[in-house]
């Protein structure tokens, strides 16, 4: 096949925002060799050999059942720890709009790269803290290159990123300051929210800490969600960034990662991060190459990517909840036997009755006879006097 000149300006000439936009089989490449050599007409060769298949009829209904129970999920593990129905919804709203946002901002980067990617299944979780897992998207792992998956995984952080930050801030004009409950689990502090605290109440005296408002507790989570979703390993979000910033040599960097992950849980004996490690583990660091990595990332790109990855360091706690301030398990003590109550002491056995030996006689201390008595038939004396005496 034979291009004219016209047909060529007429693709080369195409809008760089347009060429990236363009399904693989549609973007030209061309073929340059120098001169002198054999020359031959301009190929246009597909990045692939598959044929994309049909996009897939959107599934709403499980998507929504799943959101609605994350909702519901949300709002009862913040009941429970309050015991106030507009504390549990101010809660529920402010998280659900983080996972919202982040989401979104995954889903609209794919459709703009005509990525195929699912509506976000959210995860319900009622049994712990936060009442939620996060969510996930299925996204198709043919992307069109590097400039493409940086965008689409960049843009959930940064999407989730703008609410967190906002509710940490306003939450923490209705938090306060005091003493630490005994036995009481209390949340991480990673040094994002420690700059906060310092920035809104000041210095924290030793045995006192911060308790979140609603709006502020939704907005630690978020923190540690979108900090978690940036770490540089597989498919997280990281995973992705690091990715398109370093190509294939990102598979080492992730692999030193997840060893040095490992290590710390041994060494920190902290093992929540069990379940989070053998997922790791399960997806492997490996990363699934674009259709064309030879795509470079431009510079601002690049610096807002490794800032990105840097957000880990003040966003992410390696200890997201703390029990060692529980006091030590007492042995129960004993009830005490039941005895019947003593019955009143008599009036002529009572202290102040009770007799006193002077000069080898006795006495009552009540007797208004014993000074007499006792020194009948002896001689006065000071000593006698002051022996007699009732005390």
């Amino acid at each position: 096949m034979q291009f004219s000149m016209d047909e060529y300006s007429r693709l080369s000439g195409r809008d760089e925002v347009e060429r990236e936009s363009l399904p693989p089989l549609a973007i030209p490449v061309w073929e340059i060799r120098p001169i002198g050599e054999a020359q031959e007409p301009p190929i246009i060769c597909p990045l692939r050999e598959e044929f994309p298949s049909p996009p897939p009829r959107t599934n709403w209904q499980v998507p929504l059942f799943l959101f609605v129970a994350t909702c519901v999920s949300t709002f009862w593990v913040a009941w429970i720890d309050t015991l106030r129905w507009d504390y549990a919804a101010i809660y529920s709203i402010c998280l659900m709009t983080i996972l919202v946002s982040h989401e979104a901002g995954h889903f609209v980067q794919a459709k703009r790269y005509r990525v195929r990617a699912s509506l976000p299944y959210f995860i319900p979780f009622p049994l712990g803290p936060i009442g939620t897992l996060g969510a996930v998207i299925g996204m198709s792992s043919h992307v069109h290159h590097r400039r493409a998956l940086f965008d689409i995984g960049i843009s959930g952080p940064l999407a989730g990123l703008i609410p967190t930050l906002i509710f940490c801030v306003a939450g923490l004009q209705w938090s306060y300051v005091d003493v630490i409950i005994p036995g009481h689990p209390r949340f991480g502090e990673p040094i994002l929210l420690k700059w906060l605290f310092r920035w809104q109440f000041g210095e924290i005296p030793p045995g006192h800490d911060v308790y979140l408002h609603p709006m502020a507790w939704a907005g630690w989570v978020g923190l540690f969600i979108t900090s978690l979703n940036l770490i540089p390993i597989g498919q997280l979000d990281g995973g992705h960034i690091l990715y398109a910033l370093m190509g294939r040599d990102a598979r080492r960097v992730a692999t030193g990662l997840l060893m040095a992950a490992v290590a710390l849980v041994v060494v920190s004996a902290y093992w929540w991060w069990l379940p989070m490690l053998l997922l790791l583990f399960l997806l492997g660091p490996k990363h699934p190459p674009t259709a064309d990595d030879r795509i470079p990332l431009d510079v601002g790109r690049r610096i807002l990517g490794w800032l990105m990855l840097g957000f880990v360091v003040v966003g992410f706690t390696p200890r997201p909840v703390i029990l060692e301030d529980r006091p030590p398990r007492q042995r129960p003590t004993p009830r005490p036997e039941y005895r019947m109550p003593l019955p009143p002491t008599p009036e002529w056995e009572r202290e102040e009755h009770q007799p006193i030996l002077v000069d080898n006689t006795l006495f009552r201390a009540n007797d208004p006879s014993w000074f007499a008595r006792s020194l009948k038939g002896k001689e006065f004396s000071k000593d006698n006097l002051f022996a007699a005496a009732p005390s």
